[in-house]
């Protein structure tokens, strides 16, 4: 119901011809977050795709030999077991983006933990990533892991944490599970060249013990200007609300408000602005900010009544 409303005042609010009373009311909103994680179905074709291991979709794994020749792929991988791609379902075809059976998946673990990740050449500010479990047995589904960021390959630190060795996240073989800076995880200032996904525990402890499909990370670039500055001009303000209201709910870019490079404009997104911006003059007194809201809530009112007299 909370976030009904949310929704609801959101909406009506954004309709208003008064985008500073606007902004201010939304300010004084505590935002409800989302829900915890998003599957995004079943298979290669649920996968985002262009992730910062490989942008352009073009890594050729049988091309693999690093520091030579990286295949086309922006990273160089590394793990606690079974290194390489394909051989008898090695740990890089977590990066092959390809979902499904033998080596398009890693399998099957010789013991905890189970690491494997990526590493570039410039630092990256996590805003996503997509873990992908294995096309069979579910006890080998992780269920004590974690998502690092390292600046040196020696010290990390813990950016995802899941800790529930009962059950795993994933309910169903090569499903695809999305994870938000925000509302899964403490939205990023930190840039790491080195990310990893460490598995610590599954639901089976001996023979064929784990298994993981495909893992992509999603970020930003380290200097990309200040965290809420839509428009780059170095000042977070109501214009850089706008251009968040006007493109909300579509996928226009970075500089038409997708602050956390998630690939779509929504509430996150106006979290991030909404951090950053501050503007007393713009928040009407408790008298005023009454008034505005319940005129807001009573557009919401009879438009809703409307709808169900039509």
């Amino acid at each position: 119901m909370k976030r009904f409303l949310w929704c609801e005042l959101r909406c009506a609010c954004l309709r208003l011809a008064a985008p500073v009373l606007c902004a201010a009311v939304l300010i004084g909103y505590n935002v409800p977050s989302g829900d915890a994680f998003e599957i995004l179905g079943i298979g290669t074709a649920s996968l985002l795709g262009g992730d910062l291991t490989d942008p352009e979709n073009d890594g050729d794994e049988t091309a693999y030999n690093p520091p030579v020749d990286f295949g086309g792929f922006d990273a160089e991988f590394f793990s606690s077991d079974e290194p390489g791609f394909g051989g008898g379902e090695f740990a890089y075809n977590v990066f092959d983006n390809l979902v499904g059976p033998s080596n398009d998946k890693w399998c099957c673990g010789t013991m905890f933990p189970q690491i494997v990740g990526a590493k570039f050449a410039q630092p990256f500010v996590l805003t996503h990533f997509t873990v992908t479990s294995g096309n069979d047995t579910d006890d080998r589904r992780p269920r004590v892991w974690t998502v690092d960021g390292s600046q040196d390959g020696l010290t990390w630190e813990t950016i995802f944490s899941q800790n529930d060795p009962s059950a795993p996240l994933w309910d169903a073989h090569n499903q695809v599970i999305r994870f938000d800076s925000g509302p899964d995880f403490p939205a990023q200032s930190v840039a790491y060249t080195q990310f990893r996904v460490n598995v610590t525990a599954t639901g089976a402890t001996t023979g064929a013990f784990f298994q993981i499909n495909e893992i992509e990370f999603f970020g930003r670039p380290a200097d990309i200007g200040i965290p809420g500055d839509v428009n780059l001009d170095d000042v977070v303000d109501i214009e850089d609300y706008r251009i968040i209201r006007d493109n909300m709910g579509t996928s226009n870019g970075r500089a038409l408000g997708d602050l956390n490079f998630s690939g779509r404009i929504g509430i996150d997104d106006f979290r991030i602005w909404k951090d950053v911006f501050s503007a007393p003059a713009a928040v009407p007194e408790p008298a005023a900010f009454s008034l505005l809201l319940a005129a807001v809530m009573t557009a919401v009112f009879y438009r809703r009544r409307n709808r169900i007299v039509g």
